[in-house]
């Protein structure tokens, strides 16, 4: 099976699921927090970006999530103080583990 956006943005929300393998400031940290790459075997936590990443590696997919995720921010409390911006809604420190995860849902409803 073809994997679409929505399969991405599910199993971004599966990384991301507890709150230890979320991060901010980076794509993804090691259990030191050292910055990693997303794809890194060393990786134990990711940013919103970082875990569509880590999910794909196909750029098709990883902008439409993307975009999906930056029309989510929009109907979030907060999202126009982080212009729509994924990494930046991320970063922000009234965001929470759980806003994340409200978000990736409002994103996945989205797609088709």
């Amino acid at each position: 099976k073809r994997q679409t956006t929505k399969d991405v943005l599910k199993a971004a929300k599966r990384l991301l699921a507890k709150p230890e393998n979320w991060c901010r400031g980076a794509l993804a940290r090691t259990k030191e927090r050292r910055v990693a790459l997303p794809e890194e075997a060393s990786a134990v936590c990711w940013d919103i970006e970082g875990a569509l990443c880590k999910c794909t590696s196909q750029t098709r997919l990883l902008e439409a999530a993307t975009r999906k995720i930056e029309l989510a921010i929009a109907k979030c409390p907060n999202g126009d103080e982080t212009g729509y911006y994924a990494c930046m809604y991320n970063d922000d420190k009234k965001t929470k583990h759980k806003d994340i995860l409200n978000l990736l849902s409002v994103a996945i409803k989205s797609c088709r």
